[in-house]
């Protein structure tokens, strides 16, 4: 005959029964909750990236070449670079960036080094390089940059670097060195040579103007397509900031002119 079971005996089992219906309904909930997140969640689409403002593009390493529009004699267009093989000049518009500590004249739209440029210009590296070669400018001729602040003077074809823009209801035109001002010495730098060193390449490929978004330098940085042949503010990083003098606001639209030289 079985054993009948005691008055503690059949709260005991009542409890553990209760916990067991509460355990097994939590789990329950949990699965559904689980189930109802992930159903929503699929279909809800990822937010779009903010807008670009106005005539930006995002940086990348972008080598594509656009092709080549004949405009006239001696004349083509080059993306948005206008080369004249006859005069060996080259223009390229873009805008001036904020005053800040300068280590660069020129970068491309976004690039990298950017924040330490005076103007952004509206071409990637490459085909800036291209109407470089285009106008005659030769790499082989040029002793580049080995390091960040080298001392040592850069050797190249040598250009001039013409920066216009318009100033209410007239142009100005000033020389490149033109639009850098020294804190320390409260003047614009000496005039000096521009040289084209074009630039160089990693072991394993890329192109150093391209992955740095660097087109005009004056601190001798090996990255730079042009360099000033003597340096301006070696080792004075902060020193070198735009001309208060021209008075250029931030986004001013601006076309730079690279004229090679006879050497």
């Amino acid at each position: 005959m079985p054993k009948q079971l005691s008055r503690d005996d059949e709260v005991y089992m009542k409890n553990s029964s209760d916990r067991i219906r509460i355990v097994f309904f939590a789990i329950l909930m949990t699965f559904l909750a689980f189930r109802i997140q992930s159903f929503c969640f699929s279909q809800t689409k990822p937010a779009p990236p903010p807008p670009l403002s106005e005539g930006a593009r995002p940086y990348m390493p972008d080598s594509e070449v656009p092709p080549i529009k004949k405009l006239g004699e001696n004349r083509v267009q080059l993306g948005n670079i206008i080369i004249d093989t006859g005069k060996r000049e080259v223009t390229v518009p873009g805008r001036m960036l904020q005053d800040q500590t300068l280590e660069f004249l020129a970068t491309t739209r976004n690039g990298m080094k950017s924040y330490e440029s005076a103007m952004e210009l509206d071409t990637n590296a490459t085909t800036f390089n291209l109407a470089m070669i285009m106008i005659g400018l030769e790499r082989n001729n040029a002793v580049a940059p080995t390091g960040h602040f080298d001392p040592a003077r850069a050797v190249g074809d040598p250009v001039e670097i013409w920066v216009e823009w318009k100033d209410g209801e007239r142009s100005r035109r000033v020389k490149g060195e033109e639009l850098l001002y020294s804190l320390d010495a409260k003047r614009v730098p000496e005039e000096g040579e521009w040289v084209y060193t074009g630039s160089g390449f990693l072991p394993d490929g890329p192109y150093l103007a391209e992955l740095d978004g660097v087109l005009i330098g004056f601190v001798h940085d090996p990255a730079s397509i042009i360099e000033h042949a003597g340096g301006i503010g070696l080792n004075e990083y902060g020193n070198i900031r735009l001309n208060p003098n021209l008075n250029i606001s931030p986004d001013t639209p601006v076309k730079l002119t690279v004229k090679a030289i006879p050497k």
